[in-house]
């Protein structure tokens, strides 16, 4: 089984996080209202989402469209992700399956959470490490702000990595309010699934989808990765086969809507 490969992108880091952690439930109704609000005028939309979120004030309402919403789901990878998400939550599937959804998708637009994930979050499961410090976040900040040469302030720094950490928490990689302990993460098989199928629609397939560094979110070595399509496999959601340095990946959809009809219908 090929090694995962890491990102070659040099990432820019954001201080946006202090913003906009996990928020979850904030993303969902904007997700599932976004068609309507998209059309309206921009005062007449900001007033809307301050009601259907119900938040105490305007500006933190518009923090978490500007900070979370549009740079996660319109302006992030993929685009427009909204469009993506909203097929399974018209179909009312599981909140497991939507929470690993919406994890990766706000880790992928958050550079600093997807490397400290996939550098140093999945070396310290792999080394039998049980629980986190704030501060062994912090450390990490530091030198990887060093690296490339940005500067910011110790509070901020200090803030970065609570949030990093609140995130986690809130999608379930971590557990804990104040100790937090690294956990087994359960990604249910669909999800899994949707995640490929997304991947292999910009371009990935067989071993470069089998081997995509995104699934080191989920802290997967590369024999998780294959025992999750071989599961896929088992349950009906894909044709997977490898043989040695060969493999193949068929769907049996070809867009968002009949990918997730297939796995909203799953039958053990």
């Amino acid at each position: 089984m090929p090694k995962l490969k890491k990102q070659a992108v040099k990432p820019k880091y954001t201080t946006r996080l202090l913003k906009a952690g996990a928020l979850l439930d904030e993303m969902r109704i904007l997700v599932r209202n976004w068609d309507d609000l998209q059309n309206r005028n921009s005062q007449n939309r900001l007033i809307l989402i301050e009601n259907i979120l119900d938040k105490p004030s305007r500006s933190r309402a518009r923090d978490i469209v500007r900070s979370a919403f549009v740079p996660r789901f319109i302006n992030g990878k993929p685009q427009e992700a909204w469009k993506i998400v909203l097929v399974l939550e018209k179909l009312n599937v599981s909140i497991n399956i939507l929470r690993s959804l919406y994890y990766w998708i706000t880790a992928r637009n958050e550079p600093i959470l997807y490397d400290f994930v996939c550098e140093e979050l999945i070396k310290m499961k792999q080394t039998g490490k049980q629980f986190i410090t704030v501060y062994e976040v912090v450390r990490w900040i530091k030198n990887k702000l060093l690296s490339y040469k940005i500067t910011w302030s110790e509070s901020v720094i200090l803030g970065v990595a609570r949030k990093i950490l609140a995130i986690l928490r809130d999608f379930h990689l971590l557990q804990g309010k104040v100790n937090k302990k690294i956990t087994p993460l359960y990604i249910p098989v669909e999800a899994f699934i949707y995640i490929a199928f997304i991947l292999s629609k910009e371009g990935f397939s067989g071993y470069k989808l089998v081997a995509h560094p995104d699934w080191q979110l989920f802290l997967f070595t590369p024999d998780a990765v294959e025992r999750m399509f071989l599961e896929a496999d088992r349950h009906g959601f894909l044709n997977y086969m490898a043989a040695g340095q060969i493999t193949r990946i068929e769907f049996p959809a070809g867009n968002y809507e009949e990918m997730s009809n297939v796995i909203s219908q799953r039958k053990d």
